[in-house]
């Protein structure tokens, strides 16, 4: 846990930031970039980003509690960390997991499928 940094934001723009370079590279190399991201990219999309998204979401919010534990520790008397963190492992648990599964068996057996290599 280290509060002050706030890396969940840094992963998801690493995320963009790979996608983005691909896209250009691709771009660059004359291909279809529209083609490539509808076939390619949003089948498995659908379910990837919004579990990154709200993976990100909660470390933020982790972060947010931690930081405000430590800065303001009189006025969180309310909150527990346990409780908190209890919370985001059951929507880690419930939400992101499965639709990161959905996502990797999209990805590994629909996709190929849809932009012709399987």
């Amino acid at each position: 846990f280290i509060p002050f940094l706030f890396l969940p934001v840094f992963s998801l723009l690493s995320n963009a930031l790979v996608i983005g370079a691909v896209l250009g590279i691709l771009n660059g190399a004359g291909e279809n970039v529209l083609g490539v991201t509808l076939k390619g990219l949003i089948p498995h999309g659908i379910f990837e980003i919004p579990a990154v998204c709200m993976a990100c979401a909660l470390g933020i919010i982790l972060c947010r509690f931690l930081v405000a534990k430590i800065i303001n520790a009189g006025k969180l008397k309310d909150e527990k960390p346990v409780d908190i963190i209890g919370n985001m492992f059951r929507l880690y648990v419930i939400g992101i997991v499965p639709l990161l599964l959905i996502a990797s068996l999209v990805e590994s057996y629909i996709t190929p499928m849809i932009i012709g290599i399987g």
